[in-house]
């Protein structure tokens, strides 16, 4: 029987308001009995939080309406562009 861990891990770097740079992680979790847990995300060294399908399928949602909602006030395109 394997460790609890990550099976899958997509990660991506980004930065705080304070300036330092923070892992984002989301993926799959093994339980350790070989059984996968629901999507999981976890943000530096925080705690890892559980997301059920309806939760991240909601999370996609959110992000994408909060960066559509941020790019019609600055007028900027997915790219840097501008209007």
């Amino acid at each position: 029987m394997s460790a609890p861990g990550w099976r899958t891990a997509h990660v991506v770097q980004v930065r705080s308001r304070t300036g330092s740079i923070v892992p984002i992680r989301v993926g799959l979790i093994e339980a350790g009995t070989g059984s996968i847990l629901p999507a999981a995300l976890k943000i530096g060294n925080g705690d890892e939080v559980f997301l059920p399908d309806e939760i991240a399928t909601q999370l996609i949602v959110n992000i994408r309406e909060t960066v559509a909602e941020r790019l019609k006030i600055t007028g900027e395109h997915i790219g840097g562009e501008t209007s």
